[in-house]
């Protein structure tokens, strides 16, 4: 669990979920945590208040790519790092998307949209890394199924 690895980094830790399964799991590593069930599209937590946030493999479960992206950065301190991942929309994926069994895969953009947003943010980008996941928690470095990036807010 990602927030357990990088608990030491870090004076506070705050985790979100749309799942209260997922936040039940995470309090029982991470008692010290301040875990909740929210939806990103609707964040309770003040502007500017985050040095770091991670979105791995969540935006392209949102009805808003956009507008979810827009909420985080808004959590994001100036300086602070935004890191996330998500699946591409492209020639591979329009050719294998068939593999693809998440129904709830509902906001799936292509790499250059996912750049326009960002930059409509004025967000760096830090690092791109473009990857194909398979099997489940491998990826194939260079085969550009998904994309993962860290931002950095101005």
């Amino acid at each position: 669990m990602l927030l357990k690895e990088v608990s030491s980094f870090f004076n506070e830790l705050h985790g979100c979920d749309i799942s209260q399964f997922a936040i039940i799991k995470a309090r029982q590593k991470i008692p010290n945590a301040d875990l909740r069930v929210v939806n990103i599209e609707a964040l309770s937590y003040p502007d500017d208040m985050f040095d770091c946030i991670t979105a791995l493999d969540v935006l392209e479960h949102t009805c808003s790519f956009e507008k979810s992206f827009a909420n985080l950065v808004k959590k994001l301190k100036s300086g602070g790092y935004l890191i996330l991942s998500a699946p591409i929309n492209n020639c591979l994926r329009k050719m294998f998307g068939f593999l693809d069994k998440d129904k709830t895969h509902i906001s799936v953009l292509s790499e250059s949209e996912i750049i326009q947003i960002i930059n409509k943010h004025k967000l760096k980008i830090i690092r791109i890394r473009r990857f194909c996941p398979f099997p489940i928690f491998y990826r194939i470095p260079y085969i550009p199924a998904a994309v993962e990036l860290i931002l950095k807010k101005g």
